[in-house]
C-alpha cells in the first residue's frame, strides 16, 4: 500500500471514531449554520482538525484544502501535491442521527488524482483507490454494474440550493430522470453516493453546486471501478467544476442526456391564480361566427336596429297540413245501459 494512501486511512478512521462518540451525544453539539442550506458542528471541526494534523505530520509540504478551514500553503518550498478534505460529508444526516455520513480525503499531484479515501463509520465499511491500481471496498475490488438501459438504474443525486435559479433546473431534472430511470434515491452524502456507485450499489450519479472536497475521492473511486465522471458539459477535467455526472459505461450518454436539456430549458413561471385566470377569459374576444361578422361579446345587445335581423326577410318554414282527425269511435255501452229483450206475450191455452 503506498505510504499517501495509509497516511489518509489513519486519519479517516481517526475522524470516523471521533464522529461516532460525538453522535452518541447529539443533545450536547453546538451547531451553526453557515448559510441557509448547510450546518456545520463542532464535530465537524474536530474531525477536520485531527485530519490534518495527522496529514501535516507526515506532509507538511503539501497544500490543503479543507471544507472548513479553506486553503493552506506551505510557506517554503510547497510541493506539488494538495489534499481535498472533506471531515464529515452528510453533516444534516449526522445531526439526525442517521448513518449516511463518511470522512472523504484525496490527494491529487499537479491537479490529478492519485489516491481517495472514503470512510463511514456507522457502516464500518472502508473505500479506497490510487490511480491505476483499481478500487476496494474493504480489500474487496469494487466494479461499476454493467447495465446497458437508465430504466434498469438506480439514479442518486441532490439539491443544491433553495433559490430559484439553482431549484428550477434540478426540479427538471428530477423530474426527467424519475421518469427515465429504474429509482431514484437522495440520500445528503454526496461521497458516499460516489463510493456507493463503485461499489456497484447505485448506477449513476448527478449534483449541481458542489465543491471539490465534495467530489475528489469519489471521482477517483468511481473512475477505477469502471465508471464515467464528468461535469455537465462533458469535460473529464472536472475536479475544479460544481457540476458532476457519474455512471456506468453504457448508461452514462443515456443520463447525461437528461440533465443537459433540463438545464437550458427556461424557469417556469410561477402558478397563476384562478381569478386572473377567469378574468383574462372574460375580456378575450369571441371568435367571429363569419369572416366578415364583426366580433362582439354574448352579453352585448344591438342598440340600433340596422344591426338586428329582419325577420321579414326571412322565408318561415312551411308547415305541413294537419292530418284530419280519426272518426271518433262509438262508446260501446255498458252492460247497465244496454236494451232489455222485449217480455213475451202469453199464448191462452188451447182447448182440449
Amino acid at each position: 500500500m503506498h505510504p499517501l494512501l495509509n497516511t489518509a486511512i489513519t486519519a479517516a478512521r481517526k475522524a470516523g471514531q471521533l464522529m461516532l462518540r460525538f453522535q452518541e451525544r447529539l443533545d450536547q453539539r453546538t451547531v451553526t449554520r453557515k448559510d441557509a442550506d448547510e450546518l456545520v458542528s463542532d464535530a465537524d471541526r474536530m474531525a477536520e482538525e485531527i485530519i490534518i494534523e495527522i496529514l501535516q505530520r507526515a506532509y507538511p509540504k503539501h497544500a490543503i484544502l479543507a471544507e472548513e478551514s479553506g486553503e493552506q500553503h506551505s510557506p517554503a518550498d510547497p510541493e506539488p501535491w494538495k489534499w481535498y478534505i472533506d471531515p464529515l460529508d452528510g453533516t444534516h444526516n449526522y445531526l439526525q442521527g442517521r448513518a449516511d455520513f463518511c470522512v472523504s480525503l484525496a490527494v491529487a499531484h499537479e491537479g490529478r488524482l492519485e489516491h481517495a479515501v472514503v470512510f463511514a463509520p456507522r457502516h464500518e465499511e472502508l473505500y479506497t483507490a490510487s490511480r491505476g491500481q483499481g478500487a476496494l471496498l474493504e480489500q474487496r475490488r469494487m466494479r461499476v454494474r454493467d447495465i446497458t438501459n437508465l430504466d434498469d438504474g438506480l439514479i442518486a443525486g441532490g439539491f443544491c440550493g433553495r433559490e430559484a435559479a439553482q431549484l428550477g433546473p434540478t426540479l427538471r431534472q428530477l423530474r426527467r430522470i424519475t421518469e427515465q430511470a429504474g429509482g431514484l434515491r437522495i440520500t445528503g452524502s454526496a461521497a458516499l453516493d460516489l463510493a456507493n456507485l463503485a461499489a456497484g450499489r447505485l448506477d449513476g450519479f448527478w449534483h449541481a453546486g458542489l465543491s471539490p472536497w465534495d467530489t475528489a475521492a469519489g471521482i477517483l473511486l468511481v473512475r477505477e471501478a469502471g465508471g464515467l465522471a464528468t461535469d455537465f458539459a462533458g469535460h473529464s477535467e472536472c475536479l475544479e467544476s460544481s457540476d458532476l455526472i457519474a455512471a456506468g459505461p453504457h448508461i452514462f450518454n443515456q443520463l447525461r442526456g437528461l440533465i443537459q436539456p433540463a438545464r437550458s430549458e427556461p424557469t417556469e413561471p410561477a402558478e397563476r391564480s384562478a381569478k386572473p385566470e377567469l378574468a383574462a377569459r372574460a375580456t378575450r374576444p369571441e371568435r367571429a361566427e363569419s369572416a366578415g361578422s364583426p366580433k362582439r361579446s354574448e352579453t352585448s345587445k344591438p342598440t340600433d336596429r340596422t344591426d338586428r335581423t329582419d325577420r321579414s326577410e326571412v322565408p318561415k318554414r312551411s308547415r305541413s297540413p294537419k292530418r284530419p282527425a280519426p272518426p271518433k269511435r262509438s262508446r260501446a255501452p255498458k252492460r247497465s245501459e244496454a236494451p232489455k229483450h222485449p217480455e213475451r206475450p202469453v199464448r191462452p191455452n188451447r182447448p182440449k
